[in-house]
């Protein structure tokens, strides 16, 4: 999924927004007061892999409480954006945060920003990710406008670090498979609804129409059709109509606004 230009992002359901691409309102230079930005990982794994872009938005806010709902996550805090992150728990697990020139970030709790005196540092059991701040998960910060060190880093050189780091972990991998199973069982039950409502369509209600030769037009196109194929496309219709229920019945909650 591609969001662009939102104002606020809920993920709420399990896999809300699983490895979706998301930018926050642009700020224009001429713009007289800030635009915000809102993203709030509330469901499990609601914004897995996904990458988020504040957009140069003048303050962003990303809340995140579901169970790793930002694991594997990729965020962008452009300047002049000011980013306050709050992390619950496991919610930001592998998540990957650049701040650049120009922009900064307030941390909650306060112990996972590299600039902060009581640093937590890297973790003692995988040194590529930071250690826990009281209970909680860190996630990886830098940029030019987090630490010193990063002074030289492009965002460019920091995406490929980013992904080919998110990309090699088995949480990634487990999401592929997880997709895939997931992608299989829909088309079974696609399959055996369409089946069952095949068996039980009764066409005999349908009413006759008359044999007259009729133009239809869809969009620019403009067909020949005789009353012999009505039947046929109402049938179409009416399985087009149904998979697209059930698509839409099991997707996972994403509000947008």
């Amino acid at each position: 999924a591609k969001i662009v230009g939102a104002g606020m992002v809920y993920g709420y359901g399990f896999n809300a927004a699983n490895s979706a691409t998301i930018a926050g309102p642009y700020q224009k230079k001429t713009d007289k007061k800030d635009k915000t930005f809102e993203v709030r990982g509330l469901g499990m794994n609601s914004f897995m892999g996904a990458k988020i872009n504040t957009n140069g938005a003048g303050a962003t806010t990303i809340l995140a409480y579901g169970f790793k709902a930002l694991v594997g996550a990729r965020v962008k805090c452009i300047g002049p954006s000011v980013c306050t992150v709050t992390c619950k728990m496991n919610a930001c697990k592998m998540a990957d945060i650049f701040v650049d020139r120009g922009a900064s970030i307030v941390m909650d709790p306060v112990q996972c920003d590299p600039r902060d005196p009581n640093f937590v540092g890297q973790s003692k059991k995988d040194p590529k990710y930071p250690a826990k701040a009281l209970g909680v998960n860190c996630p990886i910060i830098r940029g030019p406008g987090a630490r010193l060190e990063d002074a030289d880093l492009t965002v460019e050189e920091w995406e490929k670090q980013a992904d080919a780091q998110w990309y090699s972990t088995s949480e990634y991998m487990e999401m592929l498979e997880a997709a895939e199973i997931a992608e299989q069982s829909l088309d079974a039950m696609i399959a055996d609804k369409v089946n069952a409502f095949e068996d039980n369509l009764d066409l005999s209600i349908v009413p006759e129409f008359e044999q007259d030769e009729q133009l239809m037009v869809v969009g620019h196109t403009v067909s020949s059709i005789t009353g012999s194929s009505d039947n046929n496309m109402l049938q179409s219709n009416l399985l087009t109509a149904l998979i697209v229920f059930i698509m839409t019945s099991v997707g996972s909650l994403c509000y947008i606004a």
